[in-house]
């Protein structure tokens, strides 16, 4: 099966918004973006991390950065085109050399 975790700033928080649409018993992961090394330690437990959270032009960056650095795999929800090109711009040789996507 498919081990899976939800992140966020607050612990609690995050327990309440699986609690409301009735998941229970998922492992929570406590990493807030302006914090550089709760993210690096979130993203060397997965294989895959998948952001939602926004507006990525302000909390999407350090997320990328993270995963490149742990390479670890990263997706995103994005809808904004800035966002998108630029961490292609920035950060493409650095996630080939990673190996991930």
């Amino acid at each position: 099966g498919v081990k899976w975790a939800a992140a966020g700033r607050s612990e609690e928080r995050v327990k309440a918004a699986l609690t409301s649409v009735g998941l229970v018993g998922v492992d929570v992961v406590v990493a807030d973006c302006g914090d550089e090394e709760s993210m690096l330690t979130m993203c060397a437990r997965a294989d895959v991390v998948i952001n939602c959270t926004g507006p990525f032009r302000f909390y999407g960056e350090p997320v990328v950065k993270a995963c490149i650095a742990q390479a670890t795999h990263y997706v995103d929800i994005t809808g904004e085109p800035e966002f998108m090109e630029r961490m292609e711009l920035e950060h493409d040789e650095a996630a080939r050399d990673a190996r991930v996507h």
